[in-house]
């Protein structure tokens, strides 16, 4: 009789680890007999390319955390078996957000960022010279610099980290400038002046603008300078507030101003009727003057004398070279208490 000594299968399944997909090769070391490799634990299915081959590919549908198990036989001896473990995660995902274009006011930028997979972390960083209120978090806070506005852009980026290899993704935002409106220092204008010059403009972003306020008429008030008539509610309020607005062609708002023109009433002076006197007589002058005026003086284009020319009711004018003076004429002027136009005559 002969009797065969089978030796007994030494099993080694090998070192696991961990993969960030859904994929893994066994690492089982073979001895003697045949092999065959189960799932011992895990969430998911596995599939495996060949049972047998002790280095075989295995693909799991879910991820986490797996035990396989290396069974070995030969002849009649008991089975050996190991074990290895896997953990599978899924690779990280970033996404930085849509590119996108902001005011550039100073009002800070918000990012609509997220991670995922196994990403336990993740981090903005910045093309720029801004600074974020907390770079760690997906929706952060960003506070553009000035290089970033100089630029007219920046570049944001979201990196993850983690066990698995890292993912980033960049958003682009634009920086708008803003319109800027200037509708001109306030000033003053008499109510018989004439039309009020505007020197109003809009730059920036700015591609046009518009004036308004006042019951009074614009000659043309889609251009920064031009005239303004007051109206009847300008003049009697004693001043008009006009408004210069501009357009909005980004994501920054119209911009404003505004210029006060304060609307003092006009001089008025009426020197009294035409009249004649004989030449050895004195001519007694009845003037008045009203409107902002608060004086007024004679003057006179012949060579007579006034015995008071700034008054208005007794001014006498006498002439001087007898009987060769035909004729005397003789002019009442105001004063400008405004200081913004000409007395008046």
């Amino acid at each position: 009789m002969v009797s065969t000594v089978e030796s007994s299968p030494l099993q080694n399944a090998g070192t696991g680890g961990y993969e960030c997909d859904l994929n893994a090769t066994l690492p089982a070391a073979p001895s003697i007999g045949t092999g065959t490799w189960t799932m011992q634990s895990g969430p998911g299915t596995p599939t495996f390319d060949n049972v047998t081959d002790p280095n075989s590919g295995v693909t799991v549908d879910t991820y986490g955390s797996y035990v396989f198990e290396w069974m070995e036989l030969n002849g009649v001896c008991t089975a050996s078996t190991d074990i290895v473990n896997f953990d599978f995660y899924a690779p990280h995902t970033a996404s930085a957000g849509t590119d996108d274009a902001v005011c550039n006011d100073g009002s800070p930028i918000i990012t609509s960022g997220s991670v995922g997979g196994s990403a336990s972390s993740s981090a903005w960083s910045t093309s720029g010279d801004g600074s974020f209120v907390d770079n760690t978090v997906a929706i952060a806070t960003y506070i553009p610099g000035t290089t970033d506005a100089i630029n007219g852009s920046v570049t944001l980026t979201i990196t993850t980290a983690g066990v698995c290899p890292s993912a980033n993704d960049d958003v682009i935002f634009t920086l708008d400038q803003e319109p800027v409106a200037n509708a001109g220092a306030d000033f003053d204008l008499c109510s018989n002046g004439g039309d009020a010059f505007l020197s109003g403009s809009a730059s920036g972003s700015a591609t046009a603008l518009t004036w308004s306020g006042g019951d009074g008429t614009f000659m043309d008030n889609t251009v920064g300078n031009t005239q303004y008539t007051p109206g009847t509610g300008d003049i009697g309020a004693g001043f008009v507030t006009l408004t210069i607005t501009t357009d909005n062609p980004n994501t920054c708002p119209a911009d404003a101003d505004q210029v006060i023109i304060t609307i003092h009433p006009g001089a008025e002076v009426d020197a009294g009727s035409d009249f004649s006197i004989t030449e050895s007589d004195d001519a007694y002058l009845s003037a008045t003057f009203g409107g902002s005026a608060s004086s007024a003086s004679w003057n006179s284009y012949g060579d007579g004398t006034f015995d008071d020319n700034s008054s208005s009711y007794a001014a006498i004018h006498t002439a001087t070279n007898g009987c060769q003076q035909r004729f005397g004429n003789t002019e009442i002027s105001t004063d400008d208490p405004a200081g913004i136009g000409l007395p008046v005559g």
